[in-house]
């Protein structure tokens, strides 16, 4: 949601607005062009102080104080980041994230400046050497994107929300975020209907986006959360839009039904794309699949369906991320590596990944199932309700959609076009050069192997995501190190 770079020589300047850049001498800080976010900066005394934020600076009052930094990680509502620079006792640069936000900042401290972007590449290039991070790239190629610090290239840096980093001349200093008190479950007033009471907190989770969107959509893949994110928010938005990849064969004809159904009926202007020629893998030789780790396997496929729509007619997408947490028992509990959060690692992280491709278009991304009020009243319900999606379903079955709908033939599962095509994949020419096998990150003649002998057997699951996984960070690193 911002873009920044400043040198601790240029503490001491005061903050001028340049364009709609907020620069202090050669430094500056730009946010993420979008209605959705305000900006406002203070000066005091030897201390400047930055906001951008989806709601107007709720800690102000905290702006001379020593707590400014727990007072802006303790916002759980909403998307915001507060950047103080001081000048004493040294110069120094504190950056703080709300815990309300699903974007991704990366960040790197470089010959006394910082940088910071929710752009991959702004903070890579800003190296003036650029190597993998060996044991970040391992950690990808096992679980694809997490909830680390490191990022695949050594130097660059995950800032999660709810934490903050604080950089002066001795480096980067991170605070994580203070693990939260986890809702149990409970059980459920006589004459309670939670379907009701889960529509009224996504729309509610929503309410500040669409209050400011001129062009709201909503992702409709035909799954059980972005369906019930499209039926909460259609009750309060009838200028709707929608959007959709569909899959090849059988399961894509089903897909293109279920879809047709819930559009009929919520009566939104939807528009879908055909997943053809720009499948996964093949879509990395593509420029816009190589500037981050943190991507959708699917990002051309959707961007293709948004591009549907009159040019510009949209400025913010809603999705139905972190519904799969919603529905588990055991949600708070986190891998080791995880650095963890109020939502689960898989939330979190599909959210940040599933934002840049908006982004780049100018899209404000929405995730109303990772709201901590939504996530907070799921864990709550009597564990009936989440086995098995019982809620999800209950929740569309009384929007009124069929029982054909809720109980599809097929798994849509968008893995089956990852594994037909891995099926057809030369690997061997795709890792013909390969900076993986340069820095010993993997041994990447064993997994060809496995995948030449696989064409007699069949390929697992587990290959074909191990597949998928090497390539993208190929073509990731090898955008970056030359």
């Amino acid at each position: 949601m911002i873009t920044m770079s400043i040198n601790l020589d240029d503490v001491g300047n005061d903050l001028q607005n340049k364009n709609g850049q907020l620069c202090l001498g050669q430094s500056y800080v730009e946010k993420f062009e979008t209605v959705h976010l305000m900006v406002t900066h203070m000066t005091g005394v030897a201390r400047r102080s930055i906001w951008v934020g989806e709601d107007a600076n709720p800690v102000s009052h905290a702006f001379e104080s020593a707590q400014i930094s727990a007072a802006v990680r303790a916002i759980d509502d909403f998307e915001g980041v507060a950047i103080i620079i001081e000048e004493q006792p040294k110069p120094n640069i504190l950056i703080a994230r709300t815990t309300g936000g699903t974007t991704p900042l990366f960040i790197a401290g470089i010959n006394g400046t910082i940088v910071a972007s929710w752009k991959f590449e702004f903070v890579a290039e800003s190296l003036s050497v650029r190597e993998p991070d060996v044991e970040a790239c391992r950690l990808f190629l096992e679980h694809s994107q997490t909830r680390s610090r490191n990022q695949i290239i050594k130097g660059v840096y995950m800032l999660w929300p709810g934490e903050a980093v604080r950089f002066d001349k001795d480096g980067l200093t991170f605070e994580q975020i203070t693990t939260p008190a986890i809702v149990l479950s409970s059980a459920l007033k006589d004459n309670a209907r939670a379907t009701d009471a889960f529509l009224d907190l996504i729309a509610q989770a929503a309410k500040r986006s669409l209050e400011r969107s001129i062009g709201p959509a909503v992702e409709v893949s035909g799954g059980l959360d972005s369906s019930c994110v499209a039926v909460a928010i259609a009750r309060i938005r009838p200028d709707l839009k929608s959007y959709g990849a569909i899959q090849l064969g059988i399961v894509g004809e089903q897909q293109r039904r279920r879809r047709d159904e819930l559009i009929d009926l919520l009566k939104i202007d939807d528009r879908a794309s055909q997943i053809a020629d720009e499948t996964p893998t093949r879509s990395l030789a593509r420029l816009e699949c190589q500037l981050t780790p943190f991507d959708d396997l699917y990002r051309l496929q959707a961007l293709d369906a948004l591009d549907l729509h009159p040019a510009h007619s949209i400025d913010t997408v809603l999705t139905g991320i972190g519904g799969d947490e919603l529905t588990k028992e055991y949600s708070p509990l986190r891998p080791e590596w995880d650095l963890g959060g109020v939502a689960s690692w898989s939330a979190i992280v599909a959210a940040a990944s599933r934002a840049d491709m908006f982004m780049r278009r100018g899209i404000w991304p929405v995730n109303p199932l990772v709201s901590i009020p939504v996530i907070n009243f799921c864990r709550a319900l009597p564990p009936k309700l989440r086995l098995n999606r019982q809620l999800n379903l209950m929740t569309l079955a009384r929007a009124g959609l069929s029982d054909g709908f809720l109980f599809p033939r097929y798994h849509e599962h968008f893995g089956n076009v990852l594994t037909l095509e891995a099926i057809n994949t030369d690997y061997d020419k795709v890792f013909t050069q390969s900076v993986i096998a340069d820095y010993h990150i993997a041994d990447i003649s064993a997994t060809l192997a496995l995948a030449r002998d696989a064409t007699l057997h069949g390929l697992s699951w587990e290959l074909v995501s191990k597949l998928y996984n090497m390539a993208k960070l190929e073509f990731v690193l090898r955008r970056y190190i030359q």
